[in-house]
């Protein structure tokens, strides 16, 4: 993300991460007790900024940890589980849903979150070196972003990329 990529790169993969769980947990919490749509949506707006920390700061903790053919090897295992989760997932969630009620939709979040943290914690060193970490900047972020904005291919790319996984979703939603 547009957040959390810069500040993993100041300070360090894992806080960046951890912050991104907290995040994530205190929306499907929120989520799991909303008294109203718009509480639920507020909560799951609070699990998509918080999911993007572990999923874009990945990247980097690969990048940290491989070079090469490596790199590559772990690069495809991890874009394959990004993307048959959103495969998987619908399935998963209809069975609880079914059997639970929704609320239990929003509970395995929070355990698969609390499970997944826990084992990144004690599995997943600090990739990061102090000494390559960059001073953490909002001016910088939205520089980069301007930059990006203003140009037409990266433009071009991410249109692409949106309709592609718009309509890869539309598609698992509907089945």
């Amino acid at each position: 993300g547009l957040f959390f990529g810069p500040l993993s790169d100041s300070i360090g993969r894992k806080p960046a991460i951890y912050a991104g769980y907290a995040l994530y947990i205190v929306g499907a919490l929120l989520s799991v007790t909303a008294g109203s749509f718009q509480v639920m949506l507020l909560g799951r707006l609070l699990q998509g900024i918080g999911q993007s920390s572990p999923r874009s700061i990945t990247v980097a903790l690969v990048r940290d940890r491989y070079k090469g053919r490596a790199m590559a090897r772990v690069m495809s295992f991890v874009m394959t589980v990004f993307i048959l989760v959103p495969m998987v997932a619908p399935s998963l969630g209809q069975a609880l849903l079914l059997f639970s009620g929704w609320r239990s939709i929003f509970v395995s979040f929070v355990l698969m979150a609390i499970i997944t943290w826990i084992w990144f914690a004690l599995r997943m060193p600090e990739t990061l070196a102090p000494e390559a970490r960059v001073p953490f900047s909002l001016r910088q972020i939205a520089g980069a972003t301007l930059e990006i904005v203003r140009n037409r291919t990266a433009i071009g790319y991410t249109v692409s990329a949106g309709l592609i996984s718009g309509a890869f979703l539309g598609y698992l939603n509907s089945s």
